[in-house]
């Protein structure tokens, strides 16, 4: 249990490097055209992978996080890495078509040999954007209730602990709001939830670093 919970530690401390990397550093093209070049390049392929590491990163501290004994509802524990699980799924997923399948797609449009053939490509390539966004919707829906269940079993707990489950209940509802903001398309909103991305999201994988090798020390 103690290396569990160790692993699990330096999992999380890594994946504030992973999560500030995302919402601090990286960025995606920003109109078609570049979006035609720019998958070639290797910075952005790495992008992609860094995204998955990030996934995997997070899966890992949360089965730490699972077996943390501040826990103090097994059931509700075991509900929260089950969506933390489906998260990571849904992202490696979204991930691995961007660097299959858009992959392909952005290669036979550059590839075709009329217009027709490249307004179907485009096409793909658009309706793709939906695609994306559905899986969005998706990861953000598992990744709130992976918050909110592990939120609800630690909230009872002492010190840091309960820090945490209160931070991770604080995350659930600015995932809720992620989702409402799908539709309501605000800028304002937006904005501040990038800042909450670059900000809360690093400080709340370090604090759960920190119970994970604190409670390993205990045992």
């Amino acid at each position: 249990m103690k290396r569990l919970l160790q692993s699990g530690a330096v999992a999380a401390f890594l994946s504030v490097i992973t999560t500030i990397g995302i919402h601090g550093v990286i960025t995606g093209p920003s109109t078609f055209e570049e979006s035609l070049v720019v998958f070639r390049e290797t910075p952005y392929i790495l992008s992609k992978w860094w995204v998955i590491l990030h996934c995997l990163l997070v899966v890992f501290s949360a089965y730490g996080l699972m077996h943390h004994p501040g826990n103090h509802n097994g059931k509700l524990a075991g509900l929260g890495y089950t969506f933390y699980v489906g998260f990571g799924i849904i992202e490696i997923t979204r991930m691995s078509l961007v660097l299959t399948y858009l992959f392909n797609l952005r290669e036979k449009y550059l590839q075709a040999g009329s217009d027709v053939q490249r307004e179907i490509f485009r096409a793909a390539l658009d309706s793709f954007s939906g695609i994306g966004e559905g899986l969005f919707v998706a990861f953000i829906i598992s990744f709130l209730f992976g918050n909110l269940f592990f939120g609800l079993s630690l909230v009872a707990g002492k010190s840091l602990v309960r820090v945490l489950g209160v931070v991770l209940l604080i995350w659930s509802a600015a995932s809720a709001a992620t989702l409402m903001n799908v539709h309501l398309r605000s800028e304002s909103l937006d904005t501040l939830l990038e800042y909450f991305s670059i900000s809360f999201q690093p400080a709340a994988r370090l604090l759960l670093g920190i119970c994970l090798w604190r409670a390993s020390q205990s045992i």
